[in-house]
């Protein structure tokens, strides 16, 4: 065999193996960002949660207490922010979704092999059904 093409042949190998280390790791740093969003935007819902929860609680026992409409709205208004939340929580949740899936898409497709292989302990190739 001739020692420059099997050189060149290895050459090749290493790089190609080089790549496929390097867009796992890509995809692994583009899975915990997006897994971080994901994060915030539960601990955004949850607080929101809580504060429009005790809004309309107080609204509640205010409007119990005077009969005054002005807590009606309140009410109503603290529900919407319950309703937006989850709505933001969604798009949130679909858009990671997304990002996650094309990211792996394209590594499949510029040939970082990593479709179906999992990257380590917990991590996946492709997003979670949300």
């Amino acid at each position: 065999m001739n020692p420059q093409a099997n050189s060149s042949t290895q050459s090749q190998a290493g790089a190609a193996s080089s790549y496929q280390v390097g867009a796992g790791k890509a995809q692994q740093a583009v899975a915990q960002s997006v897994s971080l969003l994901v994060q915030d935007a539960v601990d955004i819902q949850r607080n929101l949660s809580v504060v429009s929860s005790t809004a309309i609680g107080v609204a509640i026992s205010q409007y119990l207490a005077t009969t005054n409409k002005d807590y009606l709205d309140a009410i109503d208004t603290a529900q919407n922010v319950l309703s937006c939340v989850s709505n933001n929580f969604e798009k949130i949740g679909v858009a990671a979704a997304k990002t996650l899936q094309a990211f792996t898409d394209q590594t499949d497709a510029s040939g970082g092999g990593l479709a179906g292989q999992t990257n380590g302990p917990g991590s996946h190739a492709s997003p979670p059904n949300l």
